[in-house]
């Protein structure tokens, strides 16, 4: 049966190696980014290695835009099993400066758009006893100062993972956050946190599907 990963937040570090990984373990691709001329050229790429994949640019931090080209995505994918939240606004801001419009912009891409995205390809998932994946980070237990909403939305994920497996797992559907406690660097620079190693953990998260947060 074909199946397929939808990937918000595809960008050149961990979102194509995701659809690299899945890819080459049979899954069709639709990649979601707002650059546009980026994702031209990361299905290109992924073409040429014989993966099938499907582009549409949205804004994370637009609900109805981003809804609204899921739905295009699984017109055109095979059966989504699989989505793939992958965005954060990384901004370094203190809770105590930024404004208030700020905080709730990088929250909207951060935690709020990551559950709208959810729910909108749920009766998807449920039908196809599919997988939630959600990129959390060391922000999750470790938060900064210094990154004020970077540390609110990686407590989100790690949060909406905990809450929404235990909310779907009668219904067979799969939701789990892996936690990158690292920087994420090239593979030269760090054999553990890079794209292709955490990759790597993804499938595994997906295939195992016992922890609703994995520590990485």
């Amino acid at each position: 049966m074909s199946k397929s990963i939808i990937i918000i937040g595809a960008g050149p570090g961990i979102g194509i190696e995701v659809a690299r990984k899945f890819g080459n373990q049979g899954y069709e691709v639709g990649l979601i980014s707002r650059d546009e001329e980026k994702l031209t050229t990361y299905k290109s790429e992924l073409e040429s290695e014989g993966i099938k994949v499907f582009i549409s640019p949205a804004d994370a931090g637009k609900r109805k835009q981003l809804k609204k080209v899921i739905k295009e995505l699984e017109k055109s994918l095979a059966p989504v099993h699989i989505l793939h939240y992958n965005v954060v606004k990384f901004s370094q801001n203190s809770l105590l400066t930024a404004k208030y419009n700020t905080v709730i912009g990088d929250l909207k891409v951060g935690v709020f758009n990551a559950i709208e995205s959810i729910k909108s390809v749920l009766p998807t998932l449920k039908e196809n006893k599919g997988a939630v994946l959600l990129t959390g980070g060391g922000f999750a237990d470790y938060p900064s100062v210094e990154f004020g909403t970077v540390s609110l939305s990686k407590s989100g994920i790690k949060h909406i993972a905990h809450q929404l497996n235990e909310a779907l797992k009668d219904d067979g559907v799969f939701v789990g956050s892996l936690q990158i406690n690292g920087m994420v660097k090239t593979p030269e620079e760090d054999a553990k946190y890079n794209p292709a190693a955490i990759a790597n953990a993804f499938w595994e998260l997906s295939q195992e599907r016992n922890m609703a947060n994995r520590i990485f």
